[in-house]
């Protein structure tokens, strides 16, 4: 059973789907492996800094992005952070 997360930013209709009872997480463009989309027509940097932080919390075993490599609970902890030191620059 998956819980729909919406976590808007790259677009405005991303969403992730994670199994609260084995941490399984796919997270579509929301979060990947490789450098984050924040430019695109449709983007939102405001929104996805707290879509960012959301998922700090986020207690994932596995993370599927849409891009890039598979990921563990730490690398996508890595990702958001690193995302959330990238805006806060601007």
């Amino acid at each position: 059973q998956f819980r729909v997360l919406h976590l808007p930013g790259h677009s405005p209709d991303s969403i992730a789907l994670f199994d609260e009872a084995d941490g399984l997480f796919f997270s579509g463009d929301a979060i990947y492996d490789d450098t984050l989309i924040d430019d695109l027509p449709d983007s939102d940097r405001g929104a996805y800094a707290s879509t960012m932080r959301r998922l700090l919390d986020l207690p994932i075993r596995i993370g599927h992005g849409g891009h890039g490599p598979s990921f563990d609970g730490k690398r996508m902890r890595e990702i958001a952070s690193a995302y959330l030191r990238s805006v806060s620059a601007l």
